[in-house]
């Protein structure tokens, strides 16, 4: 199924109803190209001065008054679109920070700056995705 601006208003609304509301979407090229087709951006922007044309959407706001910043990310799978709250993600210390010694070569003397640290979903229902998405 393509990926269409009906989606990406379903999803939101879905994790706006849940007490979420995503601010950054993680999509990949071939979905970035997809969004920029989307109603709100249907005429594309000509600067004269410099020879350029602006067809993209960075930010994509949905009837809900959500601002959603577009972050193309190449480890994003093709087929998928990832929509996050930041509010409900941390960072989780599993190992604090601690400087370790390495053994001395010569004249180098070395530090070793060690951590541990997972990413945490604090509410699973803040966030949202779009999954089998055509991808040619």
């Amino acid at each position: 199924r393509a990926l269409t601006e009906a989606m990406f208003e379903t999803v939101l609304a879905s994790a706006w109803t849940q007490g979420g509301s995503p601010t950054k979407a993680y999509l990949n090229a071939f979905q970035k190209r997809k969004v920029a087709t989307f109603s709100g951006n249907s005429t594309p922007f000509h600067n004269t001065d410099s020879n350029k044309v602006n067809n993209t959407v960075d930010i994509y706001i949905d009837p809900l008054g959500n601002e959603v910043r577009m972050i193309p990310s190449r480890q994003t799978p093709t087929d998928v679109v990832y929509f996050t709250d930041p509010e409900f993600v941390k960072v989780a210390n599993l190992r604090g920070f601690r400087v370790l010694d390495i053994p001395r070569q010569g004249d180098y003397t070395g530090k070793l700056i060690l951590n541990e640290a997972a990413l945490e979903v604090c509410e699973e229902k803040a966030h949202a995705g779009i999954y089998d998405l055509t991808t040619s």
